[in-house]
This record gives structure tokens, C-alpha cells and sequence, in this order.
């Protein structure tokens, strides 16, 4: 409360303030925060001058709280680097000012640009992308009044996954100078459904 107060005697004037909020009484400083109240609420103030002879009352106008829209304070995604077979998450922190809010979230993901309807949650299984495709996810807070600013990820790639060699065969067992040395590779995978082929390095120690 901000008053402007002046004594025709040149008395120096004491000013206190009792903030009401729904006509109870929560505080005597002179800000009243918002954690005193929440939105729907109805608000005002008395102010009481005193020159140590006269006292003067004046009560403010009443305002009422209105609501806050929340906000997204965080947002994280992982894995940062995730192959075909990692699903990736979100999570976010959210805020808003009034107490009896309940904030939910609608997320939206991308591949490549393109919405995925079918995905309304914070995790992006990995039957909905491939390698070298970009991921990101934006979320909105609505606290059933109001829609805040959505928050969007950065983009990520989805990284090319190796092979992976199953069984190494080196025959015969035994080896002279006189005997070829053979290696078979089998049971090879590849998560991408990339066609495969082995790569042979020796090394005799």
C-alpha cells in the first residue's frame, strides 16, 4: 500500500496497515504477498494515520486475485544420442502460483517435423522412429483456466546403431606354417535392419 500523508500541525503521522483477505485479517506489513492468497479471492486493505492525537481510518477498494498462468520452469530429454532401440522420455517441471491449481500437460512429439497423433504421453517408443531421424517434443501447461507457453526440446538424432557379431570361428585350433588360418563370422544382427557385411582384421602376436 502506497499512501500519500501530510499534517496540517507538521506532526509526524504513524502509518499502519491490516491487509483482509475475504474479510479476514492475514497481515500488518505494508506488501502483502501472494502466498497470503489465492486467485477468487477478495482483497483489501486499512490504513490507520496517527499523529499522536487524531487517528484517521481509510479502507482501500476491494480487488480480487485473478489467476496465474503456469509455466514450464524444465524440460529434459532421454537419451541426448538414442539408437532404434531406445525409447525416449521427457520430463518436465512445471509452476504456477495458485495453490489450488492442478496443471496438466498435453505433449506433442515430431519426427522429422511431422506430428505424432498417436503419442499424447512423455515417452516416444521406438517402433516410431529410425536412424538419422530427428526427435523433438513440445509441452503445453493448462491449469484448466489458462494455457501457458509451451517449451519445446532441442532436436536430437537418432544415431546409426552397429552390428553385432554373435560368433567369431577361427579353425583349425592348431596352427604351423604350413596351415591356412580360416575366421567366420555368424549370427550377425543389426538393429537398423541394415544388410551386413563382416570386416576381417589379423593380428599375431
Amino acid at each position: 500500500v502506497l499512501v500519500g500523508q501530510e499534517d496540517v500541525d507538521g506532526d509526524e503521522v504513524t502509518v499502519s496497515v491490516e491487509w483482509f483477505v475475504d474479510d479476514v485479517s492475514v497481515s500488518t506489513a505494508s506488501t502483502l504477498t501472494g502466498a497470503s492468497f489465492d486467485k477468487g479471492q477478495a482483497i483489501h486493505a486499512i490504513v490507520t494515520l496517527d499523529d499522536g492525537e487524531d487517528t484517521a481510518v481509510l479502507q482501500t477498494a476491494q480487488v480480487t486475485a485473478i489467476n496465474t498462468r503456469p509455466s514450464i520452469v524444465d524440460l529434459t530429454v532421454v537419451p541426448l544420442e538414442p539408437f532404434t532401440t531406445d525409447d525416449v522420455v521427457a520430463s518436465v517441471t512445471t509452476s504456477d502460483p495458485d495453490p489450488a491449481d492442478t496443471v496438466t500437460l498435453t505433449w506433442t512429439w515430431t519426427v522429422d517435423g511431422v506430428p505424432l497423433a498417436a503419442v499424447t504421453g512423455d515417452t516416444l517408443t521406438s517402433d516410431h522412429f529410425v536412424k538419422h531421424e530427428v526427435l523433438q517434443v513440445t509441452v503445453v501447461p493448462d491449469d484448466g483456466e489458462q494455457v501457458g507457453p509451451g517449451r519445446s526440446s532441442a532436436p536430437i538424432e537418432v544415431l546409426n546403431s552397429p552390428a553385432v557379431v554373435g560368433t567369431v570361428t577361427v579353425s583349425p585350433t592348431e596352427l604351423n606354417r604350413d596351415v591356412a588360418a580360416h575366421c567366420e563370422a555368424t549370427d550377425i544382427t543389426d538393429a537398423d535392419g541394415d544388410a551386413t557385411e563382416p570386416v576381417y582384421e589379423w593380428e599375431v602376436n
